[in-house]
């Protein structure tokens, strides 16, 4: 399987940042007020870390912020396409870089987001286009849960490795370049779906591929599941 070229930060050409992917973890995250408007931010400030433990400062100005918001946490892991980064020259820099990373308007950010299969929904052997595809719902270890639909290949793909592999429990997937879409449940609580999208050949699925945060987040819900004795067989990870 083909891996993701990533850019590290120490790597950082100021002249060729469109062309830059970044996969960073937020490791401090802060706002500063509006002074017009205390209720409103003015700016986010982060603390990025990869995968060398390069760090660098990052800004997302007023403007921006609504896009990029619901993604930024403490301790979740991005990538960043299209950054802009220019010479940080501020008096209080937090770390000692002499760049800073700005989200600007032709910047995309895609979380990892890491969860474990909790249902599986049965298809409709009579409906064709149930057949093209498994949708499953995912909760994190906090009970955070997202709805994912594979279609098409992904799908038989998915299915395929499960056949093939049913004795090796804690298979563990990776979707990229999902599509999200945000709905507002009866309850009035958000819900997340996910699903493969953009034509059948731009989103990209791993099996069993290493990943740090994967092999993570196995051992704290391995942890888990000894203390409440409970057996889950596939983990997903889901980049999009």
């Amino acid at each position: 399987m083909e891996a993701q070229n990533f850019t590290m930060l120490n790597q950082i050409d100021v002249l060729k940042t469109s062309t830059s992917t970044l996969k960073v973890r937020v490791l401090r995250l802060w706002s500063i007020k509006d002074n017009k408007n205390v209720n409103e931010d003015f700016l986010i400030e982060m603390v990025l870390m990869d995968e060398e433990e390069n760090r660098i400062q990052a800004t997302v100005y007023k403007q921006d912020i609504y896009r990029f918001k619901r993604f930024l946490k403490e301790s979740s892991t991005l990538t960043i396409v299209n950054p802009s980064v220019g010479l940080n020259g501020s008096n209080y820099r937090i770390i000692d870089c002499p760049h800073n990373l700005v989200f600007g308007p032709n910047t995309h950010v895609n979380p990892y987001i890491i969860d474990h299969v909790v249902h599986v929904f049965k298809t409709n052997a009579s409906n064709v286009k149930d057949k093209n595809k498994r949708t499953m719902e995912l909760c994190d270890l906090s009970g955070n849960c997202v709805y994912l639909t594979l279609w098409d290949h992904y799908a038989s793909e998915l299915s395929k490795y499960v056949v093939d592999h049913f004795d090796q429990p804690n298979a563990v997937i990776v979707l990229q370049f999902g599509r999200v879409k945000y709905y507002t449940g009866s309850d009035g609580k958000e819900k997340v779906y996910v699903s493969n999208s953009f034509g059948s050949n731009v989103s990209r699925l791993f099996i069993n591929d290493y990943l740090f945060e994967i092999e993570e987040y196995k051992n704290c819900l391995f942890d888990l599941l000894i203390a409440n004795d409970v057996a889950i067989r596939i983990l997903l990870m889901m980049s999009f």
